[in-house]
């Protein structure tokens, strides 16, 4: 594991790494950050929490976090990451923000002051938005690519789903249709993978 891309934060906060954690040395993480056991960081990605006072970032155990995501929390927020989930290629994680365990957030999607369920899928390209309200999505829904939820004119926040449905119950979002379900897994499987390849190539 290479370390040079490791930085304090403006209170001289170092990230707290666990074990067997990858981290490729073109990532950045600055400050009140924990990485727990078995973490996978790819190029690119930044993991940053200096606009003090904030509540830290946690990334649990055997988590994944991709090329270009970005991961940040504002003054007073925190974000905390589940156990083996997966924030795949150019996501943005915003504080206030929680994640569940097994957990998968889509390419280029947005999670901003929201908490997010175990087992829960975020498809590609979707915008969650928590501004003026958190966002709380149940255990076990599907977020399908291109949907977007937000607070909208009239004050409440809606689900607004790409094949045009409208929800406001969000225990009433979509189960993740069969054809998706191994994917998530087999996401976490492969970055696992290469976590512990990269591991083996740097201790030689």
């Amino acid at each position: 594991m290479l370390k040079k891309c490791l930085f304090p934060n403006i209170d001289g906060k170092m990230p707290k790494l666990g074990k067997n954690i990858y981290i490729d040395q073109n990532s950045v993480i600055i400050g009140d950050v924990i990485i727990e056991d078995g973490v996978y960081i790819s190029p690119n990605a930044v993991i940053r929490c200096d606009e003090p006072p904030t509540k830290g970032i946690i990334i649990k155990k055997n988590v994944n976090i991709q090329d270009g995501a970005v991961i940040h929390c504002l003054s007073g927020t925190g974000v905390i990451v589940g156990k083996d989930s997966s924030i795949s290629h150019c996501t943005i994680i915003h504080g206030h923000a929680e994640i569940g365990d097994k957990s998968f957030i889509g390419f280029n999607s947005i999670v901003f002051n929201a908490e997010i369920g175990d087992g829960v899928v975020i498809g590609h390209n979707c915008v969650i938005d928590g501004t003026g309200d958190t966002i709380k999505i149940p255990n076990n829904k599907w977020i399908p690519p291109n949907s977007s939820i937000y607070k909208d004119e009239d004050g409440i926040l809606k689900a607004f789903l790409s094949n045009g449905k409208i929800i406001t119950n969000f225990t009433e979002l979509p189960e993740l249709p069969g054809w998706y379900k191994s994917f998530p897994d087999k996401v976490a499987n492969i970055n696992n993978t290469l976590n512990q390849g990269y591991i083996n190539i740097y201790k030689k």
